[in-house]
């Protein structure tokens, strides 16, 4: 048998050899409780969604479920409340009555489940309403070499008085047709966030939205422009920075739950309609 050979049968048999099933432990990691609560000064009830998360290395049978049995409060200087489940819906809410909601105050969450786990966050409503001083929107249209239309909406809003403290603003535009013939409902079709720096007085807001296949004067258009806390703008502005794909790189999500996940954030709006 020539040498070579031999070497191959060698470094087979010790290949083979050294073959075993590898018996890695995975971490065993319990679910959170995960909250989502948005409010304002306008809010006429409060409402928590509480859920368990989903842990990757995690089997356990309340993954993704309503967190039940938990007592729910939203407290400050000035008031505590209990929120309780409504199944219909599955949020934990109680009515605003008896108590405000005021710009400028700290707001307080304090979670505790069934088996003890205690979850708390903490934010603010942001002290000052947004001050447009001016809001507009204008229609260019064109047509294709298919005679389909091409409608632009340039929307310019005109912001002053930018809070110098938390700079955090969010434009969000919606349009529906008002015809007859077409189900008339809002639906959203873009959307902005901006964190301003340094001592702004004013900023001119711009964006476009381009709608492809007919031309219409029925077009109605609103917007919101939001004034959100930090944890308001941080929590949306790393939800929007998910990508997907194969490549895709992971994003950690804003988080201002202790011992918990999720977001407990305040904002004050206002509602354009042009």
């Amino acid at each position: 048998m020539k040498k070579s050979h031999l070497y191959l049968l060698i470094l087979a048999f010790f290949w083979v050899s050294c073959e075993q099933e590898a018996d890695i432990p995975l971490p065993e990691v319990d679910s959170k409780i995960s909250v989502s609560c948005f409010f304002s000064d306008e809010t006429d009830t409060l409402r928590v969604m509480l859920r368990w998360s989903d842990p990757v290395f995690s089997n356990n049978p309340l993954e993704g479920n309503v967190v039940r049995d938990a007592q729910v409060v939203i407290y400050n200087n000035n008031f505590s409340v209990n929120l309780i489940l409504d199944e219909s819906t599955g949020f934990y809410q109680a009515p605003v009555q008896g108590f405000s909601l005021s710009p400028g105050n700290d707001y307080y969450l304090t979670v505790t489940s069934a088996d003890g786990i205690v979850a708390s966050a903490k934010t603010r409503i942001p002290r000052e309403l947004p001050d447009v001083r001016a809001a507009s929107v204008t229609r260019e249209v064109s047509m294709d070499q298919y005679g389909q239309y091409l409608v632009q909406f340039n929307f310019e809003t005109l912001l002053g008085n930018i809070d110098a403290l938390e700079p955090y603003y969010r434009l969000i535009y919606f349009q529906k047709w008002d015809d007859p013939f077409i189900m008339s409902q809002w639906y959203q079709t873009g959307e902005q966030f901006y964190e301003f720096e340094g001592n702004t007085q004013e900023q001119n807001l711009k964006m476009e939205v381009v709608n492809y296949g007919m031309d219409t004067t029925m077009t109605l258009h609103k917007s919101y422009v939001i004034h959100g806390s930090e944890d308001y703008h941080r929590f949306h502005t790393t939800v929007q920075s998910i990508s997907y794909g194969p490549f895709a790189e992971p994003t950690i999500v804003y988080s201002n739950v202790n011992n918990g996940l999720g977001i407990f954030a305040g904002y004050r709006q206002l509602e354009i309609l042009y």
